[in-house]
């Protein structure tokens, strides 16, 4: 997908395509455009293992984001052809992956270059809150007989971020420090479990 060939169909895309590679996705950037493909895997706290479920996450993201960029989130792509030889944007034969389609926009726009540059005001900060907070309040509620939110559930999560660190770290000091904050973890959730409970059931888990 590096190949502007893969993009025939599609107007506008400048050489050299870069991909940005983060631990669950590839993003293209084709200069208009961003393709976002998301890597075929599975982890304790996400389940791209098949096409079908990367392509229903695709338009989750989509339908997701673009509640807040309408003008960034543009729509879902299919891949054609072969996996050597992908066609984006082609629905025909055998389609094996789905992308998210978005705006590529100048790197200077990003939040962290804005901040070194102090071209963030306060306003604009504020503005963010309040936005993000009534984004809080109108959000769906989940139900309260489904999973999301409850107390045991979270706590499994993040118990297996531990032992999905654990796995990559060197042997030294940084076995006892993630030890320390495993403990720090355990006995906040014992504190906190059943005020979590609470906020679950009085409506506060939204989507």
């Amino acid at each position: 997908m590096q190949t502007p060939a893969s993009y025939a169909t599609l107007h506008g895309v400048s050489e050299p395509i870069r991909c940005i590679e983060t631990h669950v996705s590839w993003v293209f950037l084709t200069g208009p455009c961003a393709y976002k493909v998301k890597k075929p895997l599975r982890l304790p706290f996400l389940d791209y293992s098949t096409a079908a479920r990367r392509e229903w996450l695709c338009r989750e993201e989509l339908r997701l984001n673009r509640r807040h960029a309408p003008d960034l989130y543009l729509d879902i792509v299919p891949i054609s052809g072969q996996p050597d030889a992908p066609r984006v944007g082609v629905d025909e034969g055998t389609v094996f992956e789905h992308a998210l389609r978005m705006r590529q926009f100048d790197p200077d726009d990003e939040l962290t270059h804005l901040l070194r540059r102090s071209a963030i005001t306060d306003g604009e900060v504020a503005t963010f809150a309040e936005d993000l907070a009534r984004t809080h309040a109108e959000a769906t509620r989940a139900d309260a007989s489904s999973p999301f939110g409850r107390p045991a559930a979270l706590h499994h999560v993040t118990l297996d971020n531990f032992e999905e660190i654990a796995r990559w770290l060197p042997a030294g000091c940084e076995f006892e420090l993630l030890g320390a904050l495993r403990v720090h973890v355990e006995s906040t959730f014992s504190r906190l479990q059943s005020q979590m409970e609470v906020r679950r059931r009085d409506g506060y888990v939204r989507e």
